[in-house]
């Protein structure tokens, strides 16, 4: 699928192109703030610089959700989905023995949990997960992630949570699920460079164009961004871990062994917003990457892979209407139609020196999902929203020029969920209900070298109740149950990994029972946000070490009863100084091989784990609302400094060794970040203001773990300019 390589360059020279069109005269529609989002899920909002923190609202299905804005001193230029999820509370990020960064929310694992990339499930491919660390999100306005019991209607395969990436924009809020921050009017060029004391360095240029042709008001964006990396720094004690290679830790020149990076990303956009409520969209982004995969330093047979070339584009077309005032029953319907189209090329070499080759892959992929969605009511009252998601996979692997062989899946999902208020029990609470049914399933039309399996059914279910404690909504009480099903992936079923795994093609469905109960409060400025959660999943599929041709080699296996009960803690706590916020998670996964046998530790499940941040500006310090402003020494206006500490903490971690197939332990770690941003301002025709911004990253150079025999980077300086 030669095809997807030209289509990244095709994407990135019309980015380029439309970025230096971009400051064009348009016609300025009205200002105005953002609207509240429509649904009753709690938003935590996290803050732009001298913005309020994250914000806590209601929930009537006990579920939670995080949305972060993108435009912000916060995301450095050229980010991808992974280096903004690090970021993010309760949610925990890991690169694998493959080199993908992946999620895990709750004890559900990377495949338990999908993303959401404007629309088009990323998620159900070849492998239904995808790596995050090349998801772009250069141009994107908003992420929200939803842990836990998420709606029925995001699609098949949820058991763990969804991670929404929202790249559309309006000038008037123009979609069922909008950004939950409007751009302002008229063009804009945003641009952004970084550069770290290792060498390593990022750039990015987005713009962005705003016009009205009789009622419909357009908008244009398109942006070019690029990185490169030599490789990871390290922490100085990681060659005296126990039980590490030292030849697989670092290369010569001390860096990360085999870490480096080369990336160009691009994105192009429109959309086109009607008078009577009609929308659509197009957005396209791709990105076209180089780079090694680091190999696990604690077993004698860890991958010597290579990435020559991997590259993937992401079309989403999308529309929709919206009946508000125009009619006495408000409603919406929206369709996104998504085509996503992948090379890969992979190497394999004889030994750390990664000089002779000694197998080649190179994967094609192309996955076309739909998705239409529907709302009818009014969300402050009793509304009823369905969902039809539909995917078409296709995935070949051979030799580069060689024979190959062809796969095939098709997964869909049919879903609808219901909400209305309930009378009041009592003069101080007001009770919400919702619950929902959803019809998911699959079929594999083409499977390779084996027979393919027969279709796969599974029905799920959700019910959800909240309790506004208080006339003045200060205090609510929430909680939900839900029944669903992941059936498993391609790659799980098919892929021998370049001899890494034994396929299993009998594995079946994963089920899942969950349930949770929380309390959300509201006191004076302070918000908090504590539940417990339970979550079962029947034949869960695990990985196994077996002997295979005399040699032990992984396998999946629907094996498993995984039960994963817990904690989750959110606090924002803003002071006349100091803004806080903090996340905790206490966890306990184990699981169970079978009946009368002993319960085991799952892997990268870690008991405790959690974040503590403080931020504070030069204004703050010295009690005053205003900003400090004033000119530098250099006659330049400075604005307010802001001052960032984040420390975060992961407890304790197992992980299966396959060559002796036990497990082994990672230990407890954390990680203090610091970050300073400071405002300058210009009067040029060119640009009007800049932000520099200084980050210290693992400040005291904290030996931890992603996985097993794969260091984390050690302490990393970087500096940021940013134009926005």
């Amino acid at each position: 699928m030669a095809g997807a390589s030209a289509a990244v360059w095709i994407v990135l020279a019309g980015a380029f192109a439309s970025g230096l069109a971009m400051p064009c005269p348009v016609h300025a529609a009205q200002d105005g703030d953002a609207d509240q989002a429509s649904d009753t899920i709690p938003r935590y909002q996290l803050p732009r610089i001298i913005v309020a923190p994250r914000r806590v609202t209601l929930s009537s299905g006990g579920a939670s959700v995080v949305t972060l804005p993108l435009q912000t001193g916060r995301v450095s230029p050229s980010p991808n989905l992974a280096d903004v999820l690090r970021d993010a509370p309760l949610v925990q990020i890991r690169t694998n023995s493959r080199g993908e960064e992946q999620p895990s929310l709750r004890g559900a694992g990377s495949r338990q949990v999908a993303v959401l990339f404007d629309g088009v499930p990323l998620t159900l491919g070849w492998d239904h997960r995808t790596d995050l660390s090349v998801v772009p999100l250069q141009g994107a306005a908003s992420l929200t992630i939803h842990r836990g019991l998420s709606s029925l209607l995001h699609g098949p395969n949820i058991l763990g949570g969804v991670v929404e990436v929202t790249m559309a924009e309006s000038l008037r809020g123009g979609s069922d699920e909008a950004s939950p921050e409007r751009p302002r009017p008229g063009p804009s060029t945003r641009m952004g460079g970084t550069l770290e004391h290792g060498g390593a360095w990022r750039l990015d240029a987005n713009g962005r164009a705003g016009f009205r042709r009789g009622r419909v008001d357009w908008t244009i964006r398109g942006g070019l961004g690029a990185r490169r990396s030599s490789g990871e720094l390290l922490p100085p004690d990681v060659r005296e871990a126990p039980g590490l290679v030292d030849s697989y830790v670092a290369d010569a020149d001390g860096l990360r062994l085999n870490s480096d990076v080369e990336r160009v990303q691009g994105f192009l956009s429109l959309r086109a917003d009607g008078a009577d409520g009609v929308w659509g969209a197009v957005n396209v982004s791709g990105h076209d990457t180089q780079r090694g995969v680091p190999p696990e330093a604690h077993t004698a047979e860890p991958r010597f892979w290579r990435y020559p070339d991997q590259n993937e584009v992401i079309l989403s077309l999308s529309g929709g209407r919206e009946w508000e005032e125009q009619s006495a029953r408000p409603a919406a319907i929206s369709a996104t139609l998504g085509l996503q189209l992948g090379d890969t090329e992979l190497d394999a070499f004889e030994n750390e020196a990664y000089r002779t080759t000694v197998e080649r892959q190179r994967d094609e992929d192309a996955t076309t999902t739909l998705r239409v969605s529907g709302r009818l009511g009014d969300p402050a009252a009793t509304v009823v929203r369905g969902a039809f998601t539909f995917a078409d996979v296709f995935h070949r692997e051979g030799e580069p020029g060689g024979p190959a062989e062809a796969f095939g899946q098709r997964l869909w999902s049919l879903g609808s969920e219901i909400e209305t208020p309930l009378p009041s029990v009592g003069p101080l609470v007001t009770p919400r209900v919702g619950g929902g049914l959803v019809w998911d399933g699959a079929s594999t039309p083409l499977a390779g070298p084996w027979d393919p399996e027969g279709d796969l059914h599974a029905l799920g279910a959700r019910a959800g109740v909240s309790f506004l404690l208080g006339g003045s909504g200060d205090f609510t009480a929430h909680g939900a149950l839900s029944r669903r099903a992941r059936i498993p992936s391609l790659r799980e079923m098919y892929s021998g990994a370049l001899g890494r795994f034994l396929p299993n093609p009998d594995l079946g469905p994963e089920v899942q029972i969950a349930a949770e109960a929380g309390l959300t409060a509201r006191l004076g400025a302070a918000e908090l946000q504590g539940l417990t959660f339970f979550q079962e999943v029947e034949d869960g599929i695990v990985r196994v070490s077996v002997e295979h041709e005399g040699r032990q080699v992984l396998q999946r296996m629907n094996r498993d009863r995984v039960q994963a009960r817990g904690f989750e803690f959110l606090a924002s706590l803003p002071t006349d100084r100091i803004e806080f916020e903090a996340d905790l998670t206490l966890q306990r996964v184990r699981l169970r091989a079978g009946p009368g046998v002993q319960e085991e530790r799952a892997e990268y499940e870690p008991g405790i784990s959690g974040s503590v941040s403080a931020a504070t500006s030069l204004a703050r310090i010295r009690g005053s609302d205003a900003a400090v402003g004033g000119p530098a020494a250099s006659g330049v206006p400075l604005g307010d400094p802001r001052f960032t500490a984040e420390y975060r903490y992961v407890g304790t971690q197992h992980c299966l060794d396959p060559a002796l197939g036990e497990m082994e332990r990672i230990d407890a770690s954390g990680r203090l970040d610091l970050r300073t941003e400071l405002p300058l301002e210009f009067r040029s025709r060119h640009f009007r203001s800049l932000v520099v911004v200084a980050r210290a990253r693992n400040v005291t150079n904290a030996l931890s773990f992603d996985q097993c025999g794969l260091p984390r980077p050690g302490r990393t300086f970087e500096l940021s300019v940013q134009i926005p």
